[in-house]
C-alpha cells in the first residue's frame, strides 16, 4: 500500500489510543450501564469523551457536510454501486480540506441489528476517492455488560485485521 493516506502501525496506535480511552469511559459510567441508553445517546457520549483527544483536529459527531453540501457516498459492493447520503456518528478530521481525514466512527448499542449500511458506509469512506479516511472503526457497545462485543477497523476500503487485533486487545 502506498499513499499519503495510508496509515503506517505507529499512526494507526497513535489514531485508535484515543478512541480506547473515550470507549473505556463510556463503559465505565455506571448510570449508563443501569439505564442503557440508545445509541444516539451513546454515541453522544462517546463523541464527548473523544472531543479533546486529537490536537489540532476537528472531533464532529453527526457531520452531514463536506463543505457546504451533504455527504453523499457512491461505493461499489459485491459488483454493485450503491449511492446515499450519509451521516456518519463521528468524525475526526479537519473540516473544509481532504488533507486530514483521520477516523470515522459508526457505533451500536449491544444487541446490534445491523443491516450493513454502517460497514458500506466504513468502507466507502476509507477508500481512496471520495473522503478517504485513515481508518474506520465498527464498534458494537454493551453498556450494562462493560464491554465491546464487536469491533472492525477499515482501512483502503476493506478491513484490517492486524489493526482490528491491536485495537480489539485494548478494549474493554
Amino acid at each position: 500500500m502506498t499513499g499519503k493516506n495510508v496509515a503506517t502501525p505507529e499512526e494507526i496506535k497513535a489514531i485508535l489510543t484515543p478512541f480506547i480511552s473515550a470507549v473505556s469511559l463510556v463503559l465505565g459510567n455506571e448510570k449508563f450501564a443501569a439505564t442503557n441508553p440508545a445509541e444516539p445517546v451513546l454515541t453522544s457520549d462517546l463523541f464527548h469523551h473523544m472531543y479533546d483527544l486529537y490536537d489540532g483536529l476537528e472531533v464532529n459527531h453527526l457531520w452531514d457536510r463536506r463543505e457546504n453540501i451533504r455527504k453523499r457516498l457512491s461505493h461499489e459492493k459485491n459488483g454493485v454501486v450503491k449511492e446515499a447520503l450519509i451521516i456518519p456518528d463521528i468524525v475526526v478530521h479537519r473540516a473544509n480540506t481532504q488533507d486530514d481525514n483521520l477516523l470515522v466512527v459508526e457505533a451500536k448499542r449491544y444487541p446490534a441489528v445491523d443491516d450493513g449500511d454502517d460497514v458500506w458506509k466504513l468502507e466507502g469512506m476509507t477508500a481512496k476517492g471520495q473522503y478517504h479516511y485513515k481508518l474506520g472503526v465498527h464498534v458494537t457497545l454493551n453498556v450494562p455488560g462493560h464491554n465491546v462485543t464487536e469491533c472492525v477497523v477499515y482501512s483502503e476500503g476493506a478491513s484490517d485485521i492486524e489493526a482490528t487485533k491491536w485495537l480489539r486487545e485494548r478494549l474493554p
